[in-house]
């Protein structure tokens, strides 16, 4: 649903709260009490999904996208070093001008530890890292990988972090 239907949903139903009592035509108190209350809780709902809506909007615009000039060079040493420590990584790097994606995913339960670790290239799943390493010097031909981005975070900053 974009913003547009939202607003102009929210707007005709504040309408149809501010004319209930004509709509309605009710004539009990009590009933008239609830009415009241049903559209206040009903307009708060409203005035909120907008607010929500309009912030969303503002977000997902401003959010910063990774920028391929700024990429990292990381060794498969580096990348498969990465890969082993975490449990979930998403690593976005750039081959011959366009996006791939590697890393690890793994699974779970409700309130239980993370298992069944695979090790990833796009759509390709390898079950250990050395299967892993092996798909990476094949997949690059130069002997490291230019890294856009690291769960959605600059490599900069998250080669520092872990100090590989």
């Amino acid at each position: 649903m974009n913003i547009t239907t939202l607003i102009a949903g929210s707007a005709t139903l504040i309408i149809f709260l501010v004319n209930r009592r004509a709509i309605f035509g009710l004539t009990g108190e009590a009933a008239l009490s609830a009415l009241d209350v049903s559209a206040l809780i009903a307009a708060v709902v409203c005035f909120l999904a907008v607010i929500i809506s309009i912030i969303a909007e503002f977000v997902i615009k401003n959010r910063k996208k990774p920028d391929k000039e700024k990429s990292v060079d990381f060794s498969f040493d580096e990348i498969t070093a990465l890969a082993e420590k975490c449990d979930i990584i998403s690593i976005t790097a750039e081959k011959e001008n366009s996006t791939v994606e590697l890393g690890t995913t793994s699974d779970s339960y409700a309130a239980s530890k993370l298992f069944d670790k695979k090790f990833y290239i796009e759509d390709e799943y390898f079950d250990t890292v050395s299967d892993f390493e092996k798909a990476l010097e094949k997949s690059f031909k130069e002997k490291f990988v230019k890294v856009i981005s690291i769960d959605g975070t600059s490599p900069y900053d998250y080669k520092s972090r872990l100090k590989i």
